[in-house]
């Protein structure tokens, strides 16, 4: 094979993959900013600025403080870090210790967000006037729900 055929090769495979790639990354980017703009819109129902839906953790935070209490997640970020930083000091002493005690920490804290989670959920549908299917929904399919919340003709009720 000679040189001019392996680039006209390479020029195709090259070609192919940014054909496949394109579109993967253009459906990404769309969801991330349509939730971000669901997020807005809840936020400003809420009462909340729409602007701190852009702000990664304080999002989060303002989620917990519509819905239930702000102090729960800041409760969850701390048990996640304390969990890393734990295990990490365990393992300096130990490896074998380190890697049982960040395994059964991390555990502990996966399962209380996972309830806390749920939890939000059907708080933040109450909040909205929302029954508790709406909550499973909110839980399983959470932007389909957050934009029928966002966008429909739903009250917050605090």
């Amino acid at each position: 094979m000679s040189s001019y055929e392996m680039e006209a090769m390479l020029e195709a495979l090259a070609g192919s993959l940014s054909a496949f790639i394109g579109p993967i990354i253009a459906s990404l980017l769309s969801g991330v900013i349509l939730t971000y703009c669901i997020r807005w819109f809840i936020f400003q129902k809420a009462g909340e600025k729409g602007w701190k839906a852009l702000i990664p953790f304080y999002s989060d935070y303002i989620n917990y403080k519509i819905a239930w209490d702000g102090r729960i997640y800041i409760a969850i970020l701390v048990g996640t870090i304390a969990s890393s930083v734990l295990g990490a000091l365990f393992g300096l002493i130990n490896a074998g210790l380190g890697m049982v005690v960040s395994v059964i920490i991390s555990t502990v804290v996966a399962g209380a967000k996972a309830v806390a989670s749920m939890i939000l959920q059907f708080k933040f549908a109450r909040s909205f006037g929302k029954n508790d299917y709406f909550a499973v929904g909110l839980y399983f399919l959470n932007n389909v729900f957050a934009a029928i919340l966002a966008f429909g003709e739903c009250k917050y009720q605090g």
